[in-house]
């Protein structure tokens, strides 16, 4: 992604590259190296009740970061329960006293809202319960600086909303696209910088965004929205949507208007939208970043454990993972790999653990974030045996040796 460090800096996403140095030396230094290591390793506590928030039961996207936290966390022999906000944002900030007066012993928050982040982090701290944010954090320094200075606070790993933008205006503005209109959620949520993102760089690109729609998903508002935005708008020849939601609406309406080419690019990689994604329906679909729950339960674990991941100032990780773009050809390994079963095992994620690793260090976090892509995780399933040089050649994929 261009100017990668820049982004993460202006999104408080302040993830250090440590450089790990290791010697050669004789094989009795290895061995004590090894016993080293091996004194240092702690028995770690398991049975532990975690904690996480999904603001939508049966939900896709929630159901799937669950999935990934359940990785971490009973991979580790612990459970994770999940509390379910019913569509309603005011639990979201319950959610909070609810997790706290159960007695969790960590919690996962999606925490969504700025006007959250400025009392949730707060109530997690003064009750001493250990926290992680996943999937979104806050948008200012100024919210975020005194949280990282919290005892309890794990750290973060969110998706880069702007990527999210950036990859489906790049991908409209190759595929011939002039004027589009945009659909997202409420102004103020993470997922709406999506938006903001997209109309920027269309228009530095030479197009134009007519209107940015914040209408909700609920009693079909975003499809009567779609209707009349593009009666008003008759020159529109694409739509973007923060999620896969608002772009299934509008294809309701585009599919009913033969004589007019419209093209549709959306956030959130699902089953269903996989199969738009492949019959055309579909034009440029992105995510898959939901892997940062692995990240974020990894530093939730190593607090709980005494060992929270740091950077080289002593503050909390807050990372960022890029989402992926799927195509047509990689659908049915995004399906495979992504869907069927996760991109990563319990055992290929443990090296973040301190209980696993003592040695763990911000670097090992870094690099995962930094390395996440569909070539490393295709490259993974190669060297498992579980996808073939032939399937990877017929999607495209070029694995770097």
């Amino acid at each position: 992604m261009k100017n990668r460090m820049k982004k993460i800096m202006a999104l408080l996403l302040a993830g250090v590259m440590c450089v790990s140095l290791s010697a050669c030396g004789s094989g009795d230094d290895k061995e004590s190296k090894e016993s080293s290591s091996t004194d240092k390793k702690t028995e770690a506590k398991t049975g532990m009740t975690i904690a996480q928030n999904s603001f939508v039961s049966g939900d896709y996207a929630f159901g799937i970061m669950k999935k990934a936290s359940e990785v971490v966390i009973e991979g580790s022999q612990n459970t994770l329960n999940e509390l379910t906000d019913n569509a309603n944002i005011n639990n979201v900030q319950s959610d909070v006293e609810n997790m706290i007066n159960s007695g969790v012993d960590g919690a996962l928050w999606w925490g969504v809202l700025d006007s959250y982040f400025q009392v949730g982090p707060q109530q997690f701290n003064e009750a001493g319960v250990p926290f992680a944010f996943f999937d979104c954090a806050p948008s200012t320094e100024e919210i975020q600086a005194p949280i990282d200075e919290m005892e309890y606070y794990a750290g973060s790993c969110i998706g880069d909303n702007e990527a999210f933008g950036e990859q489906m205006a790049e991908q409209a503005l190759a595929d011939g696209c002039k004027e589009a209109i945009v659909f997202a959620n409420e102004i103020g949520s993470s997922v709406a910088i999506r938006a903001e993102k997209f109309k920027e760089v269309f228009e530095a690109g030479g197009g134009k965004v007519d209107e940015i729609s914040h209408v909700s998903t609920t009693s079909n508002a975003h499809i009567e929205a779609t209707q009349n935005m593009l009666a008003t708008y008759p020159d529109v020849d694409c739509i973007y949507g923060v999620s896969i939601a608002y772009a299934l609406g509008s294809y309701t309406i585009t599919s009913q208007m033969p004589d007019r080419k419209i093209n549709i690019y959306a956030t959130d990689i699902t089953p269903d939208s996989l199969d738009y994604l492949k019959n055309n329906s579909i034009q440029g679909l992105n995510g898959g970043h939901w892997v940062e729950n692995y990240v974020a339960a990894a530093l939730l674990l190593n607090t709980i454990d005494g060992k929270k991941t740091t950077d080289e100032d002593g503050k909390p990780l807050n990372l960022v993972v890029d989402p992926v773009v799927i195509t047509p050809a990689t659908a049915d390994l995004y399906q495979k790999f992504w869907i069927d079963e996760m991109p990563y095992s319990y055992d290929e994620i443990k090296n973040l653990l301190y209980r696993e690793n003592p040695d763990v260090t911000a670097a090992d976090f870094t690099d995962f974030v930094e390395n996440y892509s569909v070539e490393s995780v295709l490259k993974n399933k190669l060297d498992a045996g579980k996808v073939s040089q032939e399937e990877l050649d017929a999607a495209g994929i070029t694995i770097e040796k």
